[in-house]
Formats: C-alpha cells, sequence, structure tokens
C-alpha cells in the first residue's frame, strides 16, 4: 500500500483559481485547480505554487499566456483522517456558474486545517482575489 511520505515538509492541498483569456471563438473562460505539494510553512506554500505555476505550458491545454491565477484556500493535512475528509466540492448551477465551497466539512480536530485566502478588500463581496501569477510574465 502506497503511504505519503512526510519526511520533507508538510502536506498542502491548494485551491486555486483561474482567471482565464477567452476561447478562440470569444468565450470567456475560467477554471478551479487543486495544487498537491509540501512545503515546511504554509507561508512557503505561495512561493512555490508561484515558481511552479510559471512553469505549467501555454498552448492553450488548458492554459495560455495572459491567464491569472490565484489562490483561494490552503489546507493543510496533518494527519489523513482514519474515515476520509471531503476536501474539494465544487457546485454548478445554470450555465457551470460556481456557486459553491472547496472543503465544507473539515475542521482541525480532523487534522486537516483549512486557510482562506481572503482579497485585500474583504468587506466588498464583489472584492476578487489578487492574482499571485500572470502566466507568461515573470
Amino acid at each position: 500500500m502506497a503511504t505519503a511520505n512526510l519526511e520533507n515538509g508538510k502536506l498542502f492541498m491548494v485551491y486555486c483559481y483561474a482567471e482565464m483569456k477567452p476561447s478562440e471563438e470569444g468565450e470567456d473562460r475560467s477554471c478551479y485547480f487543486s495544487y498537491l505539494l509540501k512545503a515546511d510553512s504554509v507561508e512557503e506554500v505561495a512561493d512555490i505554487c508561484a515558481e511552479e505555476f510559471l512553469k505549467f505550458p501555454l498552448d492553450g491545454e488548458p492554459f495560455q499566456t495572459g491567464d491569472k491565477i490565484a489562490i483561494e484556500e490552503i489546507v493543510e493535512i496533518e494527519e489523513i483522517p482514519p474515515r476520509g475528509v471531503l476536501l474539494d466540492c465544487k457546485v454548478l448551477q445554470g450555465d457551470y456558474s460556481f456557486v459553491g465551497g472547496m472543503a465544507p466539512f473539515s475542521d482541525e480536530n480532523d487534522g486537516i486545517i483549512v486557510y482562506e485566502i481572503m482579497p485585500d478588500d474583504e468587506d466588498d463581496e464583489e472584492a476578487e482575489q489578487e492574482a499571485l501569477v500572470i502566466l507568461g510574465e515573470e
């Protein structure tokens, strides 16, 4: 049976949102994705992600130059709960608009810690998370 090797750092799951350039047909594009990594601290996670995201292929499958990626949540996995835990739940409605959460059923007693990354103006309901990276730019 495979086991998670936690000897070199802690295990993190990072939930990201990408504001993408429109398709060739002019349709709006965006995506949510998860990124699994090891880091020594939650503070180090963004640095590693920025470095690694800039290595993504930019051929349009799925990313292209100019796409903006932001981190929405960071989940630290101290231990895997014996009965499991729901880590990723995306609710889509109508035209596939995103309406629901990322890690709604976890708490620190499960060995799972959720760090929500808030926009600079967290009181503004329309505020968007600042991009961590813009692909194709260094």
